[in-house]
Parts: structure tokens; C-alpha cells; sequence
């Protein structure tokens, strides 16, 4: 899947993980291996946007 984002539109979604991974970290009786799981799911997400950021950025200097 494709989605047109722009640079804010990354950022954005970057700063939302970040809260949600706070969320996450301080979730009163959440059982660790579902919050190892939760944080590796958010984190994954953000390794993904970070780097298409990056080619993105790449690309527009070529």
C-alpha cells in the first residue's frame, strides 16, 4: 500500500508513536510479554517511517 505523505504528515505520525509507546509503557496491569509485544509493533512502525523519511529526503536531493 502507497499513501502520499508529506514531511509534517511523517512527523506527525513519528510524535504519535511516541505517546502511544508512553501509553503503552504505563499501562497499569498490562502483562510484560503484551507490552514487549505492543512496543515492538509500535516500534516497527516507527523504523519504517524513519526510514522513508530518509529515502524520501534522498531522493529529493538527487
Amino acid at each position: 500500500m502507497m499513501i502520499d505523505l508529506s514531511g509534517a504528515d511523517v512527523e506527525t505520525l513519528l510524535e504519535s508513536l511516541e505517546y502511544s509507546k508512553d501509553r503503552v509503557r504505563n499501562a497499569p496491569g498490562t502483562p510484560d510479554s503484551v507490552r514487549k509485544e505492543n512496543l515492538a509493533r509500535l516500534d516497527a512502525v516507527a523504523t519504517k517511517l524513519r526510514d522513508a523519511r530518509r529515502t524520501a529526503k534522498a531522493q529529493a536531493r538527487e
